[in-house]
C-alpha cells in the first residue's frame, strides 16, 4: 500500500526514529494525542474524515509538527483550502515521483514550504478570474455547495449543517443566482468540476458543523 511505501522512504531515507503509518483519521488523532511527531503526512481524503481538520488539529498542539498533504485530487477547491489551511506542503500523489515526495518532506522539515506547481498556478488563476467562486460564493455557501454537489436536498444539507429547511434553501437559491446556474444538474456538474464533490457523491470533502 501507498502509506506502507511512504513509512518505508521516512525510516530509511530520513532515518526518522519513530515512524507510524495509520489509515484513518481516527487512528491519526490516537496517535498525535500519544506521541509528538517532527513530521506530519496527511492523505486529505480520509475515509472517516477531512484531512484538514488533522492539519488544524495538529497546528494547535503544544508542539506542532511541520505537516505535508497529500491527495490524488487537485482542483480548484482542494488547491484553494491547501493554500488557506495550517499545511507547510502539499504534494500530488498521482503524478509526483518518489524524488519529488523527497524534496517535499526535506523542504518542510527544514521550516520551508513546498507546493507543487499546480497548487500555485490555481489560486493565482481564481485571482484572476471574476466569476471565481473565491469572489462570488462565502465560506458557508462553499459548505453548502459541497452537500448540494454531493446531491443532498436541501432537508438534508440543512440538517447536516444545523440550520432549517428554508434557510438551506434559500442558500442553494443564492448559490445558483451567483453562478448563474438554473438546474440541479449545472449545480452538480459544477461543484463535481470545481472539486466541491467527487463523482458520485459520498461523503462530504469539507469540514462541515
Amino acid at each position: 500500500m501507498f502509506r506502507d511505501l511512504l513509512a518505508k522512504v521516512c525510516e530509511v531515507y530520513f532515518r526518522f526514529e519513530a515512524v507510524r503509518a495509520v489509515g484513518t483519521g481516527a487512528e491519526a488523532e490516537e496517535e498525535m494525542k500519544k506521541n509528538a511527531f517532527e513530521l506530519l503526512i496527511l492523505d486529505i481524503d480520509l475515509p472517516d474524515r477531512d484531512g484538514f481538520s488533522l492539519a488544524e488539529m495538529a497546528a494547535a498542539s503544544t508542539k506542532p509538527p511541520r505537516v505535508l498533504g497529500m491527495s490524488a485530487f487537485c482542483d480548484e477547491f482542494m488547491a484553494h483550502r491547501v493554500m488557506n489551511s495550517d499545511m507547510h506542503g502539499f504534494v500530488d500523489k498521482t503524478d509526483q515521483s518518489v524524488d519529488t515526495l523527497r524534496e517535499a518532506i526535506t523542504e518542510v522539515c527544514a521550516g520551508r514550504f513546498y507546493f507543487t506547481e499546480a497548487v500555485l498556478r490555481l489560486p493565482r488563476a481564481l485571482r484572476d478570474d471574476p466569476r471565481a467562486f473565491t469572489t462570488l460564493l462565502t465560506e458557508r455557501e462553499c459548505q453548502f455547495l459541497c452537500l448540494f454537489g454531493g446531491g443532498m436536498s436541501s432537508e438534508e444539507a440543512g440538517a447536516r449543517l444545523g440550520t432549517t429547511t428554508p434557510t438551506a434553501h434559500w442558500h442553494r437559491k443564492q448559490i445558483m443566482r451567483k453562478l448563474g446556474i438554473h438546474s440541479t444538474v449545472e449545480l452538480m456538474r459544477y461543484a463535481t468540476e470545481k472539486g466541491f464533490s467527487r463523482m458520485g457523491g459520498g461523503r462530504p470533502i469539507y469540514p462541515l458543523g
